[in-house]
């Protein structure tokens, strides 16, 4: 699926709208801490079944928009090992998201790999082998390329995948409450 880059309030007003009825949206983000003391957000990724999108918080003032929707305890928002991007949100927005899913604590209670990589994750579950070569690329210069917002598209609609089929497979083994109880954790710290 081709990513929407969102780089106006209207583009983002008007994804708002499409994400309104939502429960369930993945989310991933690009940013820059080699010479920062705090990471800068330069990108967040967010994708539901139908819809995936690239934000620019670099481009606009992207705050108040996503505040109404991190904020929404409504809606699980879905991340794979979420620390650092917590972390990279909480800077941006004051607060962190809340009604978190880690796909990578949801892979560590049903399996022995307690630190697995998001690509070995999608690789195991989907058979997709994922394009690696943007990860180490300089996400605050613009304009992006077509093959950075590509790579930062494949990242969360493939984590929108994920979430169902590990969220099954807890629920299978009766794992589901463990689960719960390790992602309260997460909100808590």
């Amino acid at each position: 699926m081709t990513p929407e880059l969102i780089e106006t309030s209207s583009g983002m007003d008007k994804l708002l709208e499409q994400l309104n009825n939502e429960s369930i949206i993945a989310v991933d983000t690009e940013f820059f801490r080699e010479t920062t003391y705090f990471p800068k957000l330069a990108l967040i990724q967010i994708a539901t079944d139908s819809i995936v999108a690239c934000i620019d918080p670099l481009a606009f003032d992207a705050r108040e928009a996503l505040k109404t929707l991190f904020l929404n305890s409504k809606i699980t928002k879905i991340f794979h090992s979420c620390s650092q991007d917590l972390e990279v949100l909480f800077y941006y927005l004051g607060q962190a998201p809340n009604a978190i899913y880690d796909t990578q604590i949801a892979n560590a209670l049903l399996t022995d790999h307690h630190q697995i990589s998001y690509a070995a994750l999608v690789e195991n579950e989907l058979g997709k082998r994922l394009d690696k070569s943007q990860t180490r690329t300089n996400w605050l210069q613009r304009p992006l390329t077509a093959k950075q917002i590509q790579y930062a598209g494949d990242d969360v609609f493939y984590l929108y995948k994920l979430q169902h089929i590990l969220d099954e497979k807890l629920h299978q083994l009766g794992r589901k409450t463990w689960f719960d109880e390790d992602s309260a954790k997460i909100i808590d710290q």
